[in-house]
């Protein structure tokens, strides 16, 4: 992946493998991550696999795909300065394809301030995320999808899209602010 042939440049040959932090690499990001170098570190919710009573499917949804932020916070406290990147996959692939609400979005990206950290965006199934949004966090049932992605990527320093999941059988998008 171009995104981790690139940010190796920036940590050069290090003792420690730079991290990469997310509420759950995607399988090939993981790979592509490792084969240059990083360490990826998943921050799950602690309720990830917990049962969820039947009769709330449909009605209510508690964004298990969220990274956890008070451990994200514990990470960066000791890590912060092998830290490449926070990344966010929406939805959260490796943990059944749960959705991300947006005020983690908003506190994830307020850490990664503080700690001069780029949030990137993994944004192969970000329409689902947002519909997610839509249905399910509060404040946004009457806000289009549009603009919720809009919101959604105002928080990103960075995202890469795989077309092959929607638009083409090959290829993908990689933009930077």
């Amino acid at each position: 992946m171009v995104l981790f042939s690139n940010l190796k440049k920036f940590f050069g040959e290090s003792k420690e493998k730079p991290l990469v932090i997310s509420n759950g690499l995607f399988d090939t990001t993981r790979a592509n991550a490792v084969v240059n170098g990083f360490e990826g570190m998943d921050l799950f919710r602690s309720d990830l696999f917990d049962p969820y009573p039947l009769e709330k499917v449909g009605v209510s949804n508690p964004f298990r795909g969220n990274i956890d932020c008070s451990e994200l916070k514990k990470v960066l406290e000791a890590n912060s300065k092998r830290t490449a990147i926070v990344m966010l996959t929406l939805t959260n692939n490796t943990a059944a394809g749960q959705p991300v609400s947006l005020s983690n979005i908003k506190e994830t990206k307020k850490i990664c301030d503080q700690y001069n950290i780029p949030l990137w965006i993994d944004s192969c199934r970000i329409a689902d995320n947002a519909y997610m949004i839509k249905c399910f966090e509060e404040g946004y049932k009457d806000v289009s999808v549009k603009e919720i992605l809009k919101e959604i990527m105002s928080f990103a320093d960075g995202f890469h899209f795989s077309v092959k999941k929607a638009l083409a059988n090959i290829g993908g998008i990689m933009c930077i602010k």
